[in-house]
């Protein structure tokens, strides 16, 4: 992310910013209108973020979250209303160890390419050509959960 807006603040460019769980969704099947993308985030709990396929583009459902699989299943079962959704992941033995007798058992479940560069790239460039930019200044990480160092230290104070 440094590198990323230390080049866009040096070359004045604006940047089309993509999130992890958005490039993991990105990779289902096309058929699929409703995607729950799911990494492992250690600790026993997941990343999660639900987004629906509208025309070419997806858009989130909800906000991301980081929740223990059984919350987290709830919570997608819960923002697809009722509706049918595949389940990609990066983490798909996790999730498939998890996931029975869940709110979410019926989800079929695909195993995603944990090299997410080729579908941020995609991503990246749908969202330049629809004008979808940031400057560098206004560009920010989306972090659903604070990093290990920042809870070590928050714990020593």
């Amino acid at each position: 992310m440094a590198a990323v807006k230390a080049w866009a603040e040096v070359y004045r460019k604006p940047v089309a910013a993509v999130s992890a769980l958005e490039a993991i969704a990105f990779q289902a099947a096309v058929h699929e209108s409703l995607i729950a993308a799911i990494a492992d985030a250690h600790r026993g709990q997941l990343f999660a973020g639900m987004y629906e396929r509208v025309g070419g583009a997806l858009r989130r459902r909800g906000d991301d979250v980081v929740m223990p699989p059984a919350e987290c299943f709830t919570y997608l079962a819960d923002h697809a209303a009722g509706a049918p959704f595949v389940i990609r992941t990066t983490a798909a033995e996790v999730v498939r160890a998890a996931l029975a007798g869940s709110a979410a058992a019926r989800a079929l479940v695909e195993a995603a390419d944990p090299a997410l560069a080729p579908a941020i790239g995609r991503l990246g460039h749908a969202r330049a050509q629809r004008g979808e930019l940031v400057d560098a200044l206004a560009l920010d990480a989306h972090y659903v959960r604070r990093s290990d160092a920042e809870l070590l230290w928050h714990d020593r104070k």
